[in-house]
């Protein structure tokens, strides 16, 4: 335990920053938002700042069945109208959007710190437009400005390792954008840089880290990390849109797509909406781990979550019911390893909402639903009754299923 402690100490240096690049979504998913950030934003700006950007959106052609307002998630869209299933609830010119196209023949990925400084130097230069003016702060994600103890709170070591990849992710993406901003030329070895492509090697350059640059950037970085679509091989932040919080199809989570080469829609979910509704947008399917990394919260009832057993073996929900015994016992196994038990932790959470404002830290609330989820998962695989298999992740709090 203290050999761990020491190599988190050391992967978790100041110089560490990041993303995972290898977990980033495919063609048509959301890259990485955090909805629960949105009400502890909600007071960067004004109403009037709101409005200025919808007059915008309207002014530049776009069309919208919706509205910037308070949800139960902070600030959102909400319907102005009722809205049938897969109606456009809202249409942004591409002449609105700003844009990244990956470099997938290159096989880097680079598109963030190149879209990171799109926006830098939009901010930059034009501080008062509505859009620059609506941006929330960069959510809080474990790579960002998550303690150590903290994170220990999760009981899981791999996804810790992930954490460490995820930091160094993050700095490559300020490294590449110092040295192609203030080096566009290796005299040394003669080499032109492709200062669109970022096609150098890291090693191959010296340049002073500019430490007040450095938060700017990365700042610039998260946003775009939790604002940023995706169609093709395109990335693109779409002003309005990136406002809708999440919710899964099941639960009635909408869609986007890119219609005629001019113009990107949001549409309703298989429900519909009614008037006074929120729009919501699904984001994406993947593990709680990718959740937490790249979102800062956990979803309502992942249903397509995993847990590691090791040597490559991983489960799902859809290993319930297994006849495997051999599975089941590594799950048992597993649960005896962990430090708490199931109901503990569930005793945890319950006592922890009741004594401290869910305020206080939302990271220790998460590591418990992290905790909750997995065992209830392995318990359930394991073919072992619970004290409670209505209980899911949520961003939110404990979500009773009855």
């Amino acid at each position: 335990m203290i050999i761990f402690q020491i190599l988190l100490i050391v992967f978790l240096s100041p110089k560490c920053y990041g993303l995972l690049p290898s977990t980033l979504p495919a063609i048509q998913t959301r890259i990485i938002s955090c909805a629960s950030s949105a009400s502890s934003s909600a007071s960067l700006w004004s109403h009037a700042e709101e409005q200025q950007l919808q007059e915008f959106i309207d002014v530049s052609g776009g069309k919208r069945h919706c509205e910037i307002a308070e949800t139960k998630f902070g600030r959102g869209l909400v319907a102005t109208k009722d809205l049938k299933p897969n109606e456009e609830v809202l249409r942004i010119p591409l002449s609105c959007i700003t844009m990244q196209t990956t470099d997938d023949d290159n096989n880097n990925d680079y598109w963030a710190g190149r879209l990171a400084a799109k926006l830098l130097a939009t901010k930059q230069q034009n501080d008062d437009c509505p859009y620059i003016s609506c941006l929330p702060e960069p959510p809080s994600i474990p790579s960002r400005d998550w303690p150590l103890t903290i994170l220990e709170e999760f009981q899981n070591p791999d996804w810790l390792r992930d954490v460490c990849l995820a930091q160094e992710w993050r700095y490559n993406q300020w490294s590449n954008y110092q040295q192609t901003t203030n080096h566009p030329y290796d005299v040394s070895n003669d080499i032109v840089l492709e200062e669109d492509n970022f096609l150098f090697s890291s090693a191959s350059l010296s340049f002073k880290d500019n430490e007040d640059d450095r938060p700017v950037f990365l700042d610039c970085l998260d946003l775009v990390c939790s604002r940023t679509i995706r169609t093709g091989r395109t990335l693109q932040l779409v002003p309005f849109l990136d406002m809708a919080n999440h919710a899964s199809r099941e639960e009635g989570g909408g869609y986007y797509k890119k219609g005629n080469d001019d113009f990107i829609g949001l549409y309703a979910g298989e429900r519909g909406i009614s008037k006074g509704g929120e729009v919501t947008l699904d984001y994406g399917r993947r593990s709680n781990e990718d959740w937490l990394l790249h979102y800062g919260f956990l979803p309502n009832r992942n249903l397509v979550e995993t847990v590691e057993l090791g040597k490559n073996r991983i489960i799902s929900w859809d290993d319930v019911g297994t006849a495997n015994e051999a599975l089941k016992q590594d799950c048992r196994i597993l649960l005896d390893a962990f430090e708490t038990t199931l109901q503990e932790d569930q005793l945890l959470l319950r006592d922890f909402h009741e004594k401290v404002p869910a305020s206080e830290d939302f990271r220790y609330t998460l590591a418990l639903q992290y905790r909750i989820a997995r065992k209830i998962l392995l318990s359930a695989v394991a073919g072992q009754k619970t004290a409670s298999t209505a209980s899911f992740t949520s961003a939110f709090g404990l979500v009773d299923a009855n």
